[in-house]
């Protein structure tokens, strides 16, 4: 029985750490996935306000254009007024300068509305720039970690497994299969060392009729909380 334990034992070390390696690497894609969510959200958000900017701008564009061509209409129409020869010209023109006035007028007060849009919204824009830019840069640095990362842990992963067939081989195959089992429900682990009479794992107290059998380690036994294979870790025999 001790060196079957010592085997599990063994088995446990390499299998924890396959366990630990599989769990982070299930973790990278995720990780990867949610930094590629908050860049699209952030350059959403720099992207909307862009726009928003784009079309104050356009407008202003717009008036102002609007308005050199009607000041170029009011001269034309200074200049008939100025040359008017009879009533109906000059009041026509008078007209047209009065229409003038007005539109450059509502048209300045417009433009003077979206320059201050304009003002309020180019800081926070050039913001946004400023923080999509570096969250990109983070998560660029980030990701070239994790597939760091993953490329080192799948090595030593190659490297920890390439004699655990070897070394389960050893392993009376009825245990072996109980190993396996409680292994693959219980995170990985499926024994667990009991010191001062408390499981390892679990740390409840393993009750002291059960736990002066186990220090004979002349049988399998279990702990009654986790229900993971036991042994006495003060015993040296099974760390020679």
């Amino acid at each position: 029985m001790l060196e079957q334990m010592r085997l599990l034992i063994k088995l446990q070390a390499v299998d924890k750490t396959v366990f630990l390696l599989e769990k982070e690497m299930e973790e990278i894609p995720r990780k990867l996935e949610k930094f590629a969510q908050e860049e699209k959200e952030a350059g959403m958000e720099f992207e909307k306000l862009s726009t928003d900017l784009a079309r104050l701008k356009g407008q202003r564009k717009t008036l102002e254009d609007e308005t050199e061509t009607v000041k170029l209409r009011m001269r034309k129409a200074e200049s008939k007024l100025m040359s008017s020869t009879n009533q109906r010209e000059h009041r026509a023109a008078g007209a047209e300068l009065d229409e003038g006035r007005d539109i450059i007028k509502s048209n300045e007060d417009i433009i003077l509305e979206i320059m201050e849009k304009q003002e309020a919204l180019e800081p926070k824009a050039a913001a946004l720039e400023a923080a999509f830019n570096a969250r990109r840069s983070a998560h660029a640095a980030a990701g070239e970690e994790l597939a760091r990362r993953q490329e080192e842990a799948l090595k030593i992963l190659r490297e920890i497994t390439s004699n655990r067939a070897e070394t389960e081989s050893l392993v009376d195959q009825v245990l072996i299969r109980e190993y396996n089992f409680i292994r693959s429900r219980r995170q990985g682990v499926g024994i667990s060392p009991v010191s001062k009479g408390n499981c390892g794992v679990c740390h409840m107290q393993i009750p002291p009729q059960q736990f002066n059998e186990l220090l004979r380690g002349d049988k399998l036994m279990h702990c009654p909380s986790c229900k993971r294979i036991i042994y006495w870790a003060d015993n040296e025999s099974l760390h020679a």
